[in-house]
C-alpha cells in the first residue's frame, strides 16, 4: 500500500493542503472525507471494494460474462493497483455518469477519463463547461491547483520509464479517434493511449474492452498484461 500510505491517506487527513506527489483534483479528497472515519485500513478496503464494483458495472455494460469480469479483477491493473492504494476502477463510472460527474472524473484522472470528459462536453456542453470552470477556478483559488502540482509533475518525470505504460508520443496518432469516439468501448479504450503518463491501473478500461473478444484472446491479453507488469518490476 505504498502510494496509499505515502500520498492518498495523508491527503485525506489534510484535505486543505496538497500533499507533495498528489496530482488529482483536490476536491476528490474532500468528497472522500466520510471514508476517513473508517481508519487507514478500513478506508483502503472501502476504496478497493468500490473500485471492484466500478469495474464490475462497466464490464456488465460492455456485455462481459462473469468469468471475463473476474479475469479483469485478477489482472495487474486491479490487483497491483489495489495493493498500491489506487482506486481507478471507481473513476470508470465517469463513463456512464451524468455530464457533471463525468467532467469531475475527467479532471481527477484524465489519463483514464479524458474521453469521458470530452463525451460530456459533446452531450451537455453548457453543463460540462460550467462544472469544469467551477471546479478548476475553485481548486485554483483554494489550493493553487493545477499549478501547485509542479513538484509532483517533476517527480513523475523521474519515474522509471517501464512504469509508464503510455505509448507517448506515438499514441497521439489516436487523438482524431478520441475526438470522434461515441461508443462506450471506444471511449474506454482511447484515453490512456494519448496520455503522456499512464500507469498500469490506468489500463483497466482498455483491458475491459480487450476482454470482450473471444475468451482465448481475452486470456492471452490477460497474460500479456501480467508479463508486462513483471517486466516493469524487473526494469
Amino acid at each position: 500500500m505504498n502510494d496509499w500510505l505515502t500520498y492518498f491517506w495523508p491527503q485525506l487527513l489534510i484535505p486543505w493542503r496538497l500533499v507533495p506527489g498528489v496530482f488529482n483534483l483536490p476536491w476528490l479528497y474532500v468528497l472522500l472525507q466520510p471514508i476517513r472515519l473508517l481508519g487507514v485500513t478500513g478506508a483502503w478496503l472501502a476504496l478497493v471494494v468500490m473500485s471492484a464494483a466500478g469495474i464490475w458495472i462497466i464490464g456488465r455494460r460492455l456485455g462481459l460474462s462473469r468469468i471475463r469480469r473476474v479475469l479483469v479483477l485478477a489482472s495487474p491493473c486491479f490487483v497491483w493497483g489495489s495493493w498500491m492504494g489506487a482506486f481507478d476502477g471507481v473513476f470508470l463510472l465517469g463513463f456512464v455518469a451524468p455530464a457533471s460527474l463525468a467532467v469531475f472524473a475527467s479532471l481527477c484522472k484524465p489519463q483514464m477519463n479524458l474521453a469521458a470528459g470530452l463525451d460530456a462536453l459533446r452531450r451537455r456542453p453548457a453543463v460540462a463547461i460550467a462544472v469544469g470552470l467551477v471546479l478548476v477556478i475553485s481548486a485554483f483559488a483554494i489550493w493553487g491547483w493545477p499549478f501547485s502540482v509542479r513538484d509532483a509533475v517533476a517527480e513523475a518525470g523521474q519515474i522509471r520509464p517501464l512504469w509508464n505504460w503510455s505509448p507517448w508520443p506515438w499514441g497521439l496518432a489516436f487523438a482524431p479517434l478520441l475526438l470522434r469516439a461515441r461508443r462506450l468501448d471506444e471511449l474506454l479504450l482511447l484515453s490512456p493511449l494519448v496520455a503522456p503518463y499512464a500507469s498500469v491501473y490506468s489500463w483497466i478500461g482498455p483491458l475491459l474492452v480487450m476482454s470482450s473478444g473471444r475468451l482465448v484472446l481475452a486470456m492471452v491479453v490477460w497474460l500479456l498484461f501480467w508479463l508486462r507488469w513483471l517486466v516493469m518490476l524487473a526494469g
